[in-house]
């Protein structure tokens, strides 16, 4: 036997008709009410929706959330604090009872508000295709699916049902207030269009169902590239691989990047054009610092070769090897000194070996230094105010060290805590980025020692 089907209950003609729509279908149901404690009438509707439930003999669960404290927590608006607060309680029950699925109310009346809402709020094709039929709220639960069965029934048509069992639908009066948007497209909007048109919402639903159809076969072109461009990504980070994001088109690259955000935060809604513009602009030229903050509390850097997108300000030392303020170690040879995230090894070297890698091209990570030229013992530390570096390739001039940091796309965030290996007053080694004239092999070098840094980030 099916698993039974909790169902989102306000009492509403909508969940009313859906009750006893899939009841007549054999189904087994739930009835599930959440209180917003939005309205005087709140507690009053839900002894309504028990009893209709009760004279259908369907099980009823209910349910309650302080709305505005979310709104003032998350800085939400009502409408929105709203929906999350129902839903993470809706899907915590099902998880509960052991159901197969969520079901909830939504008409083809909601489906043309929610693609003209789209609309107004600047959207692509994932915001005109409106709802789903099936979807999955990752943010909230990651297995039970929320199923619209009414999706292509109009409201007049559940208030037709409603009265012919004979019950009553809960009347929310809020859903006659302007104070809400959705209710101003509703009540506003749409009749002022059907001056121009009487058939809009029609043609508005047969629209959404065309791009819904057709972004299936965009979906696999989408799954493509998102493969293509996804490097890892965490529980506060995604990152991305910056070569395959500069090749794709504008518009295949914002849906990727459209994507990332959602990975990165699943209960966001309405990602408009102007985020993921500016966000792909970042790609394509960056920014002087290498961050860029997105939105709400998203952040965008750039490291070599790839983007990461941070929910919250960037985790610095999961990107980045950062030496706790105020440390300054002395460095011996050998040694291997270890911090949180990243440690760095020192260690005499054969002259040869060190030939072949630095003329195979070497690596930042991984640097040979003329042992002659260094006052050991060597200091790890962070950088002082004015410092400046005299970069390999530059002939022994020197730069500021601000201006070094510009140059290798160091976000900013990052370079007050960036180790660097000092000998005598010496910047030689800014740990990862690059070494020093003064301290660079030679064809006069006898002995050298290779520094190594290691670690562990989400780009690399």
């Amino acid at each position: 036997m099916d698993k039974p089907i909790l169902v989102g209950f306000s009492g509403g003609a909508d969940s009313l008709s859906l009750l006893i729509l899939l009841q007549r279908a054999g189904f087994e149901v739930f009835a599930a009410h959440f209180n917003h404690h939005l309205r005087d009438e709140a507690d009053r509707d839900e002894q309504a929706a028990g009893k209709m439930a009760a004279s259908l003999g369907i099980p009823f669960f209910s349910g309650s959330g302080d709305v505005n404290a979310l709104v003032k927590e998350k800085k939400l608006s009502v409408e929105e604090a709203a929906r999350q607060s129902r839903y993470q309680w809706l899907l915590d029950q099902a998880e509960m009872l052991g159901v197969q699925a969520v079901a909830v109310a939504h008409t083809a009346d909601d489906q043309v508000e929610t693609v003209l809402m789209h609309l107004l709020r600047g959207t692509g094709l994932d915001g005109l295709t409106g709802m789903p039929f099936r979807q999955i709220f990752p943010l909230w639960n990651p297995r039970l699916p929320v199923v619209r069965p009414l999706l292509s029934i109009w409201r007049k048509d559940t208030e037709a049902i409603c009265k012919d069992s004979g019950l009553v639908p809960v009347q929310d009066e809020s859903n006659q207030s302007t104070r809400y948007f959705r209710n101003r497209i509703r009540l506003e909007l749409i009749p002022y269009l059907q001056e121009y048109n009487p058939q809009i919402k029609n043609h508005l639903l047969q629209t959404a169902c065309i791009l819904a159809d057709e972004q299936s076969i965009i979906e696999m072109t989408k799954e493509d590239a998102w493969a293509k461009s996804l490097h890892q990504k965490g529980d506060r980070w995604v990152s991305m691989n910056r070569q395959p994001l500069e090749t794709f088109s504008e518009g295949l690259r914002r849906s990727t990047l459209r994507r990332a955000l959602v990975e990165l935060k699943p209960d966001i809604r309405d990602i408009d054009f102007q985020i993921t513009e500016r966000l792909s602009e970042f790609v394509l030229h960056g920014t002087r610092s290498g961050e860029m903050h997105v939105f709400s509390d998203i952040w965008a850097e750039a490291s070599t070769g790839g983007i990461t997108l941070w929910r919250g300000r960037p985790g610095l030392s999961q990107m980045y090897p950062q030496l706790e303020a105020g440390k300054e170690l002395q460095l011996t040879i050998p040694g291997i000194w270890t911090f949180p995230g990243w440690r760095i090894e020192l260690c005499n070297d054969e002259l040869f070996s060190a030939l072949e890698a630095i003329h195979q091209g070497g690596s930042t990570d991984h640097v040979w230094l003329d042992a002659d030229r260094l006052s050991l013992p060597l200091l790890l530390r962070r950088a002082y105010a004015g410092e400046r570096i005299a970069p390999l390739g530059m002939g022994g001039k020197t730069q500021k060290l601000s201006d070094y940091w510009v140059n290798h796309k160091i976000p900013r965030l990052a370079r007050q805590n960036w180790p660097l290996v000092v000998s005598g007053s010496d910047i030689i080694w800014v740990a990862g980025v690059g070494i020093s004239e003064k301290a660079a092999v030679t064809p006069e070098t006898r002995q050298v020692v290779r520094l190594s840094l290691q670690i562990h980030q989400p780009g690399g």
